[in-house]
């Protein structure tokens, strides 16, 4: 809860993107979470999952033929966690754009001191005696830490790689998408009533122009509305 709503802060207040008003409206008709969440999700927490057990696994190999004590391994697991999430906070603020630029350090002086607090906080939790031992946790040491550092920021380098990747491929991937949101579309379940498609394809159709209605030859050479027959005016609405 307190990394959801500490980290969770930062994106509240973030400034919109210098291309937000370059970008086309968004339909309402798209859902919120579409394939783009689902697969960034996937994919940030497999990241997370990894770089936790990798250190745990890494500690283990230093410290020993015995490994490391369990108040170290359940430590390191959860300096690494929290470090990484801070890691992709900062990557995040910008989720298509690269954060490799000066303007990650500026526009939001509320993320670096949210993100002061949550290291402060893991640093309590890890070296105040009694609460340490209510957590299950113990005092980590420096290779410790450094593991933790490194993950935390191999997992910022990590999403800008699947960033510069997605843009370069995007023209490529792009064909193949539609199609299967087209035959995602075109099935539905008659119990549920459900729907498996974004509907982008359908909010692109609903751009096109639509048709023109011919004019009735007699409001074209100037008639009254009052000669023409009812039908005939609901014709052009």
């Amino acid at each position: 809860m307190i990394t959801a709503c500490t980290l969770g802060l930062i994106l509240a207040i973030e400034p919109a993107e210098e291309d937000i008003m370059d970008r086309s409206p968004r339909s309402p008709k798209v859902q919120l979470l579409g394939p783009f969440f689902y697969w960034r999700t996937f994919y940030v927490a497999t990241i997370f999952i990894v770089f936790v057990l990798g250190s745990v696994a890494w500690i283990n190999a230093l410290e020993g033929p015995n490994g490391a004590s369990e108040g170290l391994q359940h430590s390191i697991a959860l300096n690494t966690l929290v470090f990484c999430e801070i890691a992709y906070v900062f990557n995040c603020r910008y989720l298509k754009v690269s954060s490799c630029h000066p303007r990650i350090f500026f526009g939001n002086p509320l993320a670096w001191f949210c993100a002061l607090i949550m290291v402060g906080l893991q640093f309590l939790i890890t070296y105040t005696p009694g609460l340490n031992s209510f957590f299950s946790i113990a005092p980590m040491t420096g290779p410790a830490w450094g593991i933790t550092l490194l993950f935390g920021f191999s997992t910022f380098f990590i999403v800008e790689i699947e960033k510069r990747l997605a843009r370069h491929l995007a023209p490529y991937t792009r064909p193949c998408v539609e199609r299967l949101n087209r035959a995602c579309c075109s099935w539905r379940c008659p119990r549920m009533r459900l729907y498996c498609c974004c509907r982008e394809i359908d909010y692109k159709a609903d751009q096109q122009p639509k048709p023109v209605k011919p004019i009735p030859p007699r409001l074209r050479s100037g008639g009254s509305l009052k000669r023409i027959p009812d039908s005939a005016v609901q014709d052009l609405v």
